[in-house]
């Protein structure tokens, strides 16, 4: 029982200490500036695409300078640039063998505005069949990143619209697959398809603080620190959508977490 207490009582001067520490690191003071300056009028709302959103980001990153964490590996600042595009479909023509093949029956998930092959392009074949899983087996097809055409079998005439769900936003990538619901063998084939690009520049903060033990794990601390930007003015007249709890208060807790565990 006697070490018993004694553990207890260094279990809680150690709890005590520990959260006296964290007092001084994590206080209403430091969570007040930090969210209100990503929540203010000035930052318009932080819409993707956007000045503001670019200097949300400089914000975050200085922060993280500050607290002296390192950059992700293979980049030289914190800030992790990509561009993520959308496609609008425009067209599709398609002769697979000797059949025309409905526009409604051509999906195409790529992030390339035009397309243009023949069976001499390089598109490797693949066949869905009807006893396959259709989504889990595009999902498949779409994970092995080449270029493909795939000829789902009429049997998933009523399913076949769900593969549209693939063509949400990407990043720009260099491969396409095209699913075409037919039951040819597509010896020959002559497929064209357009589409409008709209790309958008998106960046990610990343900051790493190497951990003294164990360097083969990894905890993520994560918040998104876009909003929706300006809309239709309230009655009011505020146009504003300042996000503060969507999502300034998460970005604002995972600043904290980076500075708190950076002075243990």
């Amino acid at each position: 029982m006697k070490k018993t207490a004694v553990f207890f009582s260094l279990l809680f001067i150690t709890f005590f200490s520990f959260a006296q520490q964290a007092d001084k690191i994590i206080n209403a003071t430091e969570v007040l500036r930090i969210v209100s300056y990503l929540a203010s009028d000035e930052m318009r709302g932080r819409k993707t695409g956007t000045s503001e959103i670019d200097k949300a980001a400089d914000f975050i990153a200085n922060e993280f300078k500050n607290y002296g964490l390192k950059t992700y590996t293979g980049l030289s600042t914190f800030k992790q640039s990509f561009t993520n595009v959308r496609t609008k479909f425009l067209s599709a023509k398609a002769v697979v063998d000797t059949s025309i093949i409905d526009e409604n029956n051509t999906i195409a998930v790529t992030t390339d505005s035009l397309i243009k092959i023949t069976q001499q392009s390089g598109y490797k074949k693949v066949v869905i069949g009807n006893s396959e899983n259709l989504l889990l087996r595009a999902e498949e097809i779409l994970n092995a990143k080449t270029n493909q055409v795939v000829l789902v079998n009429s049997f998933f005439i009523n399913d076949f619209k769900k593969l549209r769900r693939f063509k949400r936003d990407a990043v720009k990538t260099d491969f396409s697959v095209i699913f075409i619901l037919t039951n040819n063998t597509a010896e020959k084939y002559d497929i064209e398809i357009k589409n409008k690009i709209t790309a958008t520049n998106y960046t990610n903060v990343v900051a790493v603080l190497p951990g003294k033990k164990n360097n083969k794990e990894i905890v993520v601390f994560s918040g998104h620190y876009d909003h929706l930007g300006v809309g239709k003015p309230s009655a009011t007249g505020d146009s504003i959508y300042n996000g503060a709890n969507d999502d300034a208060a998460g970005t604002t807790a995972t600043i904290i977490l980076a500075n708190y565990f950076s002075k243990l």
